[in-house]
């Protein structure tokens, strides 16, 4: 196989679309959403967002659920929207199974301090 073929995600323009950071963590436990910046400086920002309830876009008009799976590169770089039902190829993820297992403390964390303000 050769290198070209290794890269595919950055050939691809239109399907893949190049991530510039997140929230992490800390996020997670702040806003109860994990954030990736796809576009920011003016009007044009944009993120995706994962959300326990799943996943969306946010922009200046606010937030949008998006039905579809959200792909991430194997190095992890760019961000694809497929439909549900793509099969994943090898060394992809699916970035909401990801990320809401491997941050499933910080959600529920958010959730339980909600729970707590809501008593007051």
């Amino acid at each position: 196989m050769s290198n070209q073929n290794l890269n595919y995600w950055e050939e691809d323009e239109e399907n893949w679309t190049y991530c510039y950071g997140n929230n992490g963590a800390e996020g997670i436990v702040k806003t109860g959403q994990y954030n990736m910046i796809m576009a920011g400086g003016g009007s044009h920002w944009w993120n995706y967002v994962i959300k326990k309830d799943g996943v969306y876009i946010q922009n200046i008009n606010g937030l949008t659920k998006l039905n579809k799976m959200l792909v991430s590169s194997p190095d992890a770089y760019y961000i694809s929207e497929q439909d549900l039902d793509y099969e994943l190829k090898e060394e992809e993820t699916d970035l909401f199974e990801t990320i809401t297992d491997c941050y499933e403390e910080q959600f529920n964390e958010y959730e339980e301090n909600q729970y707590e303000e809501d008593d007051y």
